[in-house]
Formats: structure tokens, C-alpha cells, sequence
């Protein structure tokens, strides 16, 4: 910041003044938030892989887990500013069988419960371990906030999918802090056929959770 003297005989000098301090404030706290919101040396973001968020690096530890079919899973990702999102990435490590065509979709939803948009159909993705990456319907601009992936899956047996670490025996670790309703992750419904709108959020059983990410 440039120092500009207040010439002497300046009525109201406590004005400038007062804006001084002011704007050597707002420059502190701007270069603090820029402090905080660097990544840790060495750490990887989301945005090294062209992500926007994900439930976490998937260089780390993971372990697989299968969805029960017809019940809905929830995964929350923190979206931090306003974004435009056009696909999902996920990991099947082991293919399901005998699923039923028309009711295996990946659904994108906001903190009301709200659907904002769905995959197409993933029978044949859920039918062969890979990487996959699905289109939303439609591209969507979301603002900053909370938002979460929801797989649904039905058939005889579910595909086994990735799972960023083994929370599943305590759920109420990966959730810690938080409510149902906010869940990072948590279930909805039974015998579903087709994704749910609107979700009661407050009305979920909570869960461990799958590797997901989302992409521009």
C-alpha cells in the first residue's frame, strides 16, 4: 500500500485516516484467505487431476465396496465457488451381474434434496470393471456450496465399487461434526428404480462412502 501524507490542516483528518486503516485490513485479511487456501507443500488438489472436487486423492489408500441395489448413495463433495460441471468419474473394481436395464443411474444433488441432473443409463458402465467417466444430462452451473454424487444400482448383484479408505464399519467417523442432513455420507430410500426427487436430506441412514470426482 502506498502512503499518502494527509496535508496539514486537514479537517476530518480521522476520515483518511480511518480509511487507511481500513484498507490495510482488508489487504491483511485478503493475503490471509490466499494463506489458507493454498494447498500444503506437496499435497495434491483436485485441480492437479483437472477435478473440481472429489471425495479425496486417490493416490492414497482405498478399498472397494458394493452398493446395495435399490437404495440410494449419497457422496458429498464441497464445491468452493461457483462452477460449471459437465461430468462424474468413479471406479469399478468389480463388475455386477444380471442388472437391470433403465434402473442404474448416478444423480447429482443439491443440500434441499433437490436432483439437479442424472447420468444416462449406467447398466453397461456398472457391467465391467474401469475407470469411468459419465456425462451429466446436461451441463450444470452450480454455486459454491455442499452437493452430492448418488449412485443407484439394481440388479442381482451390484458392482463393487472404489471406496476412498474403509469407513463402512463406523460411518460415524467419516461424519463426524456433522448431522444426517449434512452428511459427507449416507443412504436414502429402498427398492428405488429410479433416482428420487426430492430426497428428505434429514431422513437418511449414514454410510461409509465411494471414490467419486467431479469434472469441468
Amino acid at each position: 500500500m502506498t502512503y499518502t501524507p494527509i496535508p496539514f490542516g486537514t479537517p476530518l483528518w480521522h476520515v483518511p485516516v480511518n480509511a487507511a486503516f481500513t484498507d490495510q485490513d482488508t489487504r491483511l485479511t485478503t493475503a490471509e484467505e490466499q494463506l489458507a487456501a493454498t494447498p500444503a507443500i506437496g499435497e495434491t488438489v483436485p485441480a492437479d487431476h483437472n477435478a473440481i472436487a472429489w471425495t479425496g486423492d486417490p493416490g492414497h489408500s482405498m478399498s472397494t465396496a458394493a452398493p446395495t441395489t435399490g437404495i440410494l448413495h449419497m457422496i458429498r463433495l464441497m464445491i468452493r465457488e461457483e462452477v460449471t460441471l459437465t461430468s462424474v468419474a468413479y471406479l469399478v473394481t468389480a463388475a455386477g451381474s444380471g442388472l437391470t436395464a433403465g434402473q442404474n443411474f448416478i444423480g447429482l444433488y443439491d443440500s434441499s434434496g433437490a436432483l439437479l441432473r442424472s447420468t444416462a443409463d449406467q447398466t453397461a458402465n456398472f457391467g465391467g470393471a474401469a475407470f469411468r467417466q459419465a456425462n451429466w444430462s446436461t451441463p450444470v452451473l452450480v454455486p459454491a456450496g455442499a452437493y452430492w454424487v448418488a449412485f443407484l444400482a439394481n440388479g442381482t448383484t451390484a458392482p463393487t465399487l472404489g471406496r476412498y479408505l474403509s469407513w463402512a464399519p463406523a460411518p460415524e467417523i467419516l461424519n463426524v461434526g456433522l448431522t444426517v442432513t449434512t452428511a459427507r455420507s449416507a443412504t436414502s430410500g429402498a427398492g428405488l428404480t429410479a433416482l428420487p426427487t426430492p430426497v428428505t436430506m434429514s431422513a437418511r441412514t449414514l454410510s461409509g462412502t465411494n471414490w467419486v470426482a467431479v469434472l469441468l
